[in-house]
């Protein structure tokens, strides 16, 4: 077996807007004191793309703050997106991707929030910026995937 530890490039630490975090803090707080370890939430969806219109159920489970998976069936198809660790996989009828690094960091599920918000407070890569409300406050997260990698 060869370990090796690459050394990350240098660059600025990630700007953390206080603003933002008191945002996050504060919706973290909303929904719970800390994360469950395992959550299952089941629903129904209607979805609308263009002209067409499809319901179904929906259900998201997740397993601490790092790995969430999403199934929406619908009458004529089932969509799955499994996120893991920085991993994921999007099924959508018998079709599966793999896909790129760029879009998996958005495959966690935004449908559950709480595990997600959870990971990005805790992720030493992440920078925060807090956008001024006009409607409701909202903010920017954006990985600076800083940290050293580590291969074994």
């Amino acid at each position: 077996m060869i370990s090796a530890s690459l050394p990350a490039q240098q660059s600025p630490p990630p700007q953390r807007d206080p603003a933002a975090i008191s945002l996050i803090q504060k919706s973290v707080a909303a929904m719970a004191t800390n994360a469950p370890a395992d959550s299952s939430a089941t629903g129904t969806i209607t979805i609308v793309e263009g002209s067409s219109t499809l319901a179904g159920t929906v259900q998201i489970l997740t397993r601490g703050t790092n790995q969430t998976a999403e199934q929406i069936t619908l009458s004529d198809t089932q969509r799955v997106v499994i996120y893991s660790n920085g991993d994921a996989k999007e099924v959508n009828g018998t079709q599966s991707t793999i896909p790129p690094l760029e879009l998996i960091v958005t495959d966690q599920s935004p449908d559950f929030p709480l595990p997600l918000l959870l990971s990005v407070l805790n992720n030493p890569d992440e920078a925060y910026k807090y956008i001024a409300p006009e409607a409701a406050p909202s903010l920017r997260s954006l990985s600076k995937f800083s940290s050293p990698i580590t291969a074994t």
